[in-house]
């Protein structure tokens, strides 16, 4: 929190959260507590002393305008293709109307958003993203709590069950954790295959699953002590309480060693393949265009990101209203995670063409382009000429 204010000395407590939509109310006042860094004497160094900011909700439309202009200024990061609107979805906007206090800022992050009425305090947001800069004033912007409320309670709920399941990366894949109360231990992959994996995804909020290796996850020295709880893991439904097992020490028949830890891939959509921006730098000689196209794809199968200078191809072309034509193939920067491709002299582009990144697998027809807005978008021309690559 950019601030010299101090909260001062206080009792630890719990905290409500908030599902009443008075407390979410445009201009409400609201209250920013956390250790990030502060302001006081331009040094920028961490707090020593719990911070508070008040803050007050504001309406979304001018924070959207505000942030319209802001993307604006960094269009490589935030192409004109990028959509505010999803974005915006399940957050808050605030800041300080006085312009006096400051805003918050890095190491903030993740901290509680609340309101205060007669002594009481409700969670309503969490700290999400803001400026870069801490010393401009802006828009600040929340985790929305009312549109995370189901997951809570159902997390919540679980906090008094005597067993639940974590991955070790902490991320969407790594090693099964069993962590109970009182330690915590790993699964004999012996005996596990799709159901099991799916049934460990679907508790931890996936859609899909599978088994991976888990020496994708470990040291190759110094192993880590991950002795196993767990072993003949067997599932008969789609969640973790259709699961069975054994334990280990007791049960198990064909022992596991360091490496055999059961280990899963977790993710909601089996292929996620789509161009996501596009960044031209382009300037006019002549009435011929002249520099570079930069795009950017995701492309994921079974939740892992593929090689983008070995399984993808793009080009880019020009869309018109009867035909596509190539300009360029396009080169895959690993160092920007895009691809980048020069419209040179000899290319004859004309001021106003439509330049389109078109990226497909090769020795497929599966493909995405990404045809900028008022731009000719015939999904007839496009199957065309990716006919004529196969």
């Amino acid at each position: 929190v950019v601030s010299t204010q101090s909260t001062g000395a206080g009792v630890v407590e719990t905290v409500e959260v908030s599902d009443s939509e008075s407390d979410y109310q445009e201009n409400k006042d609201i209250m920013v507590i956390g250790w990030g860094i502060v302001d006081g004497d331009d040094s920028y160094s961490i707090a020593y002393t719990l911070q508070e900011l008040s803050y007050q909700i504001t309406p979304m439309d001018p924070c959207k305008e505000f942030w319209l202009k802001e993307i604006g200024k960094y269009p490589l990061y935030f192409p004109e293709e990028f959509s505010l609107d999803d974005l915006l979805v399940g957050q808050l906007c605030a800041r300080d109307m006085t312009n006096e206090q400051g805003r918050f800022s890095s190491g903030d992050s993740g901290g509680p958003l609340f309101v205060e009425e007669n002594g009481q305090y409700k969670q309503i947001g969490i700290v999400s993203w803001g400026l870069a800069d801490y010393d401009e004033l802006g828009y600040d912007m929340f985790m929305d709590l009312r549109s995370y409320l189901g997951w809570i309670d159902k997390w919540v709920s679980k906090a008094g069950e005597e067993q639940w399941l974590e991955l070790h990366s902490g991320m969407n894949q790594g090693i099964v954790e069993v962590t109970t109360k009182e330690d915590m231990s790993y699964i004999c992959r012996n005996g596990a295959g799709p159901s099991e994996a799916l049934c460990i995804c679907n508790e931890m909020g996936f859609d899909n699953g599978h088994i991976v290796s888990a020496s994708e996850f470990l040291p190759k020295k110094s192993p880590y002590d991950m002795s196993f709880g767990l072993t003949n893991l067997q599932c008969t439904g789609d969640q973790w309480d259709s699961c069975t097992s054994d334990q280990y020490d007791r049960d198990v028949t064909v022992p596991c060693f360091y490496g055999e830890q059961l280990a899963v891939r977790c993710y909601d959509k089996p292929w996620n393949f789509h161009i996501s921006s596009m960044y031209p730098v382009l300037e006019t000689q002549n009435g011929m265009l002249r520099g570079q196209v930069f795009c950017e794809v995701i492309a994921q199968k079974n939740g892992l990101d593929l090689d983008g200078k070995r399984d993808i191809m793009m080009d880019l072309v020009i869309s018109e209203e009867d035909t596509v034509k190539l300009v360029t193939r396009m080169k895959y920067k690993k160092n920007m995670a895009s691809f980048m491709g020069k419209v040179k002299k000899g290319y004859m582009v004309e001021n106003g063409s439509c330049l389109t990144c078109l990226a497909y697998i090769p020795g497929t027809s599966i493909y995405s382009v990404l045809v900028p807005e008022g731009c000719p978008n015939n999904p007839a021309n496009f199957q065309t000429f990716m006919e004529s690559k196969i």
